[in-house]
């Protein structure tokens, strides 16, 4: 079949010492361009729309990484200052999810930030959410769940997201 034409391939471009290398229209008139950031992604399996774990992965995302307000962006942007942007997320479709947590740094800080977002992931996990983590959730839930219904496009785009990925429109109702 097809895979071991693949791996051919890959062996042969080993054998005659073919290096892919990344290429960018200053490096080929052979000037170079400065780096100015670091991005950096960090994801772990998660749930799907169905499992009660959602409610979990959901919250954990929300009080870690949304927006300024957030632990993450609170504690390692503005108190440490070890990173020019950081957040969390969920992505939950019909099949397997990822919880993600992603960082922009300066070279200058560089991975610096690493030992703060796991002291901070251990103890989220260690001590759980605060009431007013829990509180300010909240009320960000209600106010995107106010806005995204202000216009007929907003209502339309949430339905058919919940028809094509649960089969049910009546999902958050």
């Amino acid at each position: 079949g097809k895979a071991p034409k693949a791996k051919a391939l890959r062996e042969r471009r080993r054998e005659i010492g073919y290096q892919q290398t990344a290429t960018n229209k200053a490096s080929q008139k052979g000037s170079n361009f400065p780096i100015q950031s670091i991005r950096w992604a960090g994801c772990i399996p998660a749930c799907d729309m169905n499992d009660p774990k959602l409610v979990a992965y959901d919250t954990a995302a929300m009080i870690l990484g949304h927006g300024e307000s957030s632990r993450l962006h609170q504690k390692i942007f503005r108190e440490k200052k070890l990173v020019t942007s950081i957040g969390a997320s969920l992505w939950a479709p019909a099949g397997q999810g990822m919880f993600s947590i992603d960082v922009d740094a300066s070279v200058e800080t560089g991975f610096a930030f690493k030992e703060a977002l796991w002291e901070e992931l251990n103890q989220f996990c260690a001590d759980g959410p605060t009431d007013e983590e829990l509180t300010r959730m909240k009320t960000i839930i209600d106010s995107d769940r106010v806005y995204s219904a202000q216009s007929m496009e907003d209502i339309a785009h949430r339905l058919g997201s919940q028809k094509t990925t649960l089969g049910n429109v009546r999902y958050d109702l």
